[in-house]
């Protein structure tokens, strides 16, 4: 019943953000558990996605383990921009306020990714839009940071969200990697 209300608050609570209600955090967990809980889910959708994978077949352990670990760049890639964004303003405010909110849109944004990819490029970066949307307006409720800081954020993440699978591609196919 944990992981039903989780997920029915941080609907809430996203639904909260998008119309810049004052008590959006009420609808987290924004500590060290509820970050936990938002990782679970993540991983399990994460999972849930890879059964779904080529013809719905199961990947063996090293496969579910490769993926759950690219798909965990993902969350990375927030945490990454979510702290230089802190370091580079000298915040005081927590990042949880940023990342468990942010863990429930990576969330979306692996669904949405799922079933928009295999219809195109420009299906793609309709994912990759509207994660960036979330996070631009995470950015100015969550963080209370003015538009442009917002956007920097939510391009800085989308950027990494791009550029890491695609860095990683690129090593694992080069000839130093066959050796």
């Amino acid at each position: 019943m944990r992981i039903i209300r989780a997920i029915t608050g941080a609907v809430a609570g996203w639904r909260a953000i998008l119309t810049s209600e004052e008590d959006w955090a009420r609808h987290f967990v924004l500590t060290g558990a509820g970050l936990a809980t938002a990782l679970v889910l993540f991983f399990l959708v994460a999972f849930l996605i890879l059964l779904y994978g080529p013809a719905g077949s199961a990947p063996d352990f090293a496969s579910a383990a490769i993926g759950l670990l690219v798909f965990g760049l993902y969350v990375g890639a927030l945490a990454v921009s979510a702290y230089a964004t802190k370091a580079m303003l000298g915040l005081t405010r927590s990042v949880l306020d940023l990342l468990v909110p942010g863990t429930y849109a990576m969330i979306v944004f692996l669904v949405a990714g799922t079933f928009l990819a295999p219809l195109g490029p420009a299906f793609a970066l309709v994912a990759l839009l509207g994660i960036a949307l979330l996070l631009f307006r995470l950015g100015q409720v969550a963080g209370g940071w003015s538009i442009g800081i917002s956007a920097a954020f939510a391009v800085l993440t989308a950027v990494l969200l791009v550029a890491i699978p695609m860095t990683l591609y690129m090593l694992a196919s080069s000839p130093a990697a066959s050796l």
